[in-house]
């Protein structure tokens, strides 16, 4: 990844916080509420930048005979247990919804006589058909599984779960390879029950950590690895809003006027805009690829397929599930950063790129590129009293252009052109500060707090938003790289110029 760095000077720097609309409340339920279906659906050629993707997960239901695992598309009941009992729908595979080619048809069957469902690439004698899941790949493309099926003897139950686990109590009965001669591939994922909390709790316990001396740095990888955690050791305090659709992640957003039409592909996944309650289809990217370098500086490198899911309700796709953008994200997280030589642990570098697949045939460029960032307003102060600060740096000279306190959900505080432009946001005691170095242009900066009281539930966010377009193309990684500095405002500041007169802008010399 070195060699694919670019200057700090010359780079298209970004950060952004997402401009979807903010309903808070929502994002900090645990419960998974009841989906609602979508209004009038806007019609839009989105097959050239997207693939339709059904979501599968598992049901068990205890008191369907012996017990029986069973495989249901999101779309069917919209992950809803069944009345006989189940342990809720717990999240297995991404698959292609319609018949592409490089795809094939995966059926759900079921026998009366066993009172078992088995899922199969086709019919089975004894069984009835009573439904194709989808289309699952024949080959392996990049960062796909073979879909993997179980079976516990004792009670014979089929169950269609995870390549890389085996349920307790099963064997392995079938795993559709290219190897086995009955390929069918998909987006693995993890077992996991849709509601906020579980994901957070499972997604932060199994992703991976970068640590030194001054900082931690978690990602979910339920969440395509999205930056869940950023911790100054010293004071515990911890910045990121890990909730459902936020954190620090990487964001596409279509340049055109259309509101209807914006593409929208996230990393960690994004609100449903026809319904703000409706977290069980907040679910992130695939994870293609990831890969730790490096010791101090530390570097972690993931690949995601980003999904589409604010307007994956346009005509003619299942509305319950993502759709899969025809192009890539590779995020470079570097903890720790050699400015002119020197090592600094409170710095960390985060590096966003994206780029189409050679065979997109989408032409609607420029698109706005981001990294995003929801943070919490409790490590800086209280966002009910308005204390915290807000400082425009020109890092050219260190010097304060301008200074805000923004009351709770006052309006956004939008400044154009702010090229070499800085933010440094500080607790109101003055000990605890995070700042933002941007390098070189950009088209705007926006900040913004969002609060909400009520009902025993604070939900408190500061929204940053760095926006850039760029053209992306399948011949080269478009890059957009920011940089944060944890400490006392006095600190931030001296490297955030330090940041900006850096020549290397690697971080790593």
């Amino acid at each position: 990844m070195t060699g694919s760095r670019v200057s700090f000077r010359h780079s298209f720097l970004f950060l952004l916080v997402a401009l979807l609309p903010l309903k808070p409340a929502a994002a900090q339920t645990c419960d998974a509420q009841a989906n609602t279906a979508p209004g009038t659906r806007p019609s839009y050629a989105w097959q050239d930048h997207f693939t339709s993707l059904t979501r599968l997960g598992n049901h068990w239901m205890p008191n369907f005979g012996d017990g029986d695992s069973l495989t249901n598309p999101f779309w069917l009941d919209q992950g809803t247990a069944f009345p006989y009992g189940s342990a809720g729908f717990q999240e297995t595979w991404y698959i292609p919804s319609t018949n592409l080619s490089n795809t094939a048809p995966l059926y759900r069957l079921y026998s009366s006589t066993n009172l078992d469902h088995m899922d199969w690439t086709a019919a089975v004698s004894g069984y009835t058909t009573e439904l194709t899941h989808g289309y699952p790949w024949t080959s392996q493309v990049p960062g796909t599984l073979p879909i993997s099926r179980y079976l516990k003897g004792s009670i014979f139950d089929h169950r269609t779960w995870l390549n890389s686990q085996v349920p307790t109590g099963y064997a392995s009965d079938a795993i559709l390879s290219t190897a086995n001669g009955l390929p069918r591939y998909g987006y693995e994922r993890y077992g996991n029950l849709l509601d906020q909390c579980t994901v957070i709790n499972t997604g932060n316990s199994i992703g991976t950590k970068l640590q030194n001396t001054k900082l931690r740095v978690g990602f979910n990888p339920i969440w395509g690895n999205a930056i869940s955690e950023i911790t100054q050791l010293s004071t515990g305090k911890q910045v990121v809003s890990h909730s459902i659709g936020d954190m620090v992640q990487s964001v596409l957003w279509y340049g055109g006027p259309d509101a209807q039409h914006q593409l929208n592909p996230t990393q960690s996944g994004g609100a449903d805009c026809w319904d703000y309650g409706a977290t069980r289809r907040w679910a992130g990217s695939p994870v293609i690829s990831q890969a730790v370098s490096g010791t101090n500086p530390k570097i972690f490198t993931t690949t995601v397929r980003p999904l589409n899911f604010c307007h994956d309700d346009f005509q003619g796709n299942d509305v319950w599930s993502p759709l899969a953008w025809k192009g890539l994200f590779r995020l470079t997280t570097t903890l720790g950063c050699k400015l002119s030589g020197t090592l600094y642990e409170d710095v960390i570098q985060i590096q966003h790129e994206a780029e189409k697949d050679s065979t997109a045939t989408f032409t609607d460029n420029p698109i706005n590129m981001n990294n995003t960032a929801w943070l919490i307003p409790n490590a800086f102060g209280d966002c009910r009293s308005s204390n915290v600060k807000f400082d425009i740096v020109d890092l050219t000279n260190g010097s304060i252009v301008s200074t805000y306190f923004p009351g709770c959900n006052a309006a956004t505080v939008a400044l154009s052109n702010p090229a070499n432009k800085g933010l440094r946001i500080s607790s109101a005691d003055g000990t605890f500060a995070l700042g933002f170095a941007r390098i070189g242009t950009a088209t705007q900066l926006d900040f913004v707090f969002t609060c909400n009281f009520g009902c025993g539930l604070d939900t408190q966010k500061i929204i940053i938003n760095y926006h850039n377009f760029h053209t992306i193309t399948s011949t080269a990684w478009e890059k957009e790289t920011v940089n944060y500095a944890i400490g006392t405002p006095a600190e931030v500041l001296t490297r955030m110029q330090q940041i900006y007169s850096d020549t290397g802008g690697d971080c790593l010399n």
